[in-house]
């Protein structure tokens, strides 16, 4: 039996500076939100955390950072009303201590639903699991 996985990987790219490239990437599904553009892919392989960046990287992009609850609420918006978990840029070092995000921006905020963060992946630190209530 095949079995068929669905994930939805948030990027996010800092805009680009001219009008062209601007234009471009909105054509291409891209939403923007402060100075940052974001778009959801959904692919019916299953990707690992390090799978879900490099995908990200190849499209000179990272897996989305979450920084304000602004943030958060545009992100799952976003998403609307998958069901499916997402992975997040968030990463930690070996100890299982947050570090850093995917695209180098410093953590600098943390919005944790009860009993989390939990992750099966040795490389992620966060996953986001949208579910309507």
């Amino acid at each position: 039996m095949v079995a068929f996985f669905q994930l939805l990987v948030v990027m996010s790219v800092l805009s680009v500076s001219t009008t062209h490239d601007k234009i471009r990437i909105r054509e291409g599904g891209w939403k923007k939100f402060s100075s940052f553009e974001y778009k959801v892919y959904s692919s019916w392989e299953k990707f690992n955390f390090v799978e879900a960046e490099a995908y990200c990287r190849n499209r000179s992009a990272h897996l989305v950072s979450i920084h304000s609850d602004e943030e958060s609420e545009f992100v799952n918006n976003l998403l609307g009303t998958s069901r499916h978990l997402v992975w997040i840029g968030l990463v930690h070092d070996d100890m299982g201590r947050l570090m850093a995000w995917t695209d180098g921006s410093p953590f600098d905020y943390v919005r944790w639903s009860y009993g989390h963060p939990v992750s099966e992946d040795s490389d992620a630190a966060a996953f986001v699991s949208v579910r309507i209530c």
